[in-house]
């Protein structure tokens, strides 16, 4: 994806992990983008000091800046493949083919915006 695409691509995860809902939980997972604390931990080691806090998980501007640091530290070449596995913790492949699916075919469109 092109650095223009980031967005999109945030829109995407929010909108498979939370339907965009800032107030959403499950277990430790937290906000739009389901942030754990072991991301913001990750997003302050790639800053190198506490520019994050747990508080900021509920914050979707925030959040995107978290997933902004980090894909900027760990996936320079912007692969759609790698930010899924860096965001999910995993890759697990109906995952990663949902949100490949759904920028291929451009259906952001569908998701709500902040």
């Amino acid at each position: 994806y092109r650095e223009s695409d980031t967005d999109r691509l945030i829109k995407i995860i929010e909108h498979i992990e939370s339907r965009h809902n800032e107030k959403a939980r499950n277990g430790k997972y937290v906000g739009t983008l389901q942030i754990s604390p072991i991301m913001i931990r990750e997003a302050n080691r790639v800053n190198g000091y506490n520019k994050y806090s747990l508080s900021d998980r509920n914050d979707s501007l925030m959040s995107t800046k978290i997933f902004k640091d980090i894909m900027q530290h760990k996936n320079r070449e912007k692969s759609i493949r790698k930010a899924v596995i860096i965001w999910h913790g995993k890759d697990k492949p109906n995952y990663r083919k949902k949100v490949i699916n759904m920028f291929i075919k451009n259906e952001c469109n569908k998701c709500t915006t902040r």
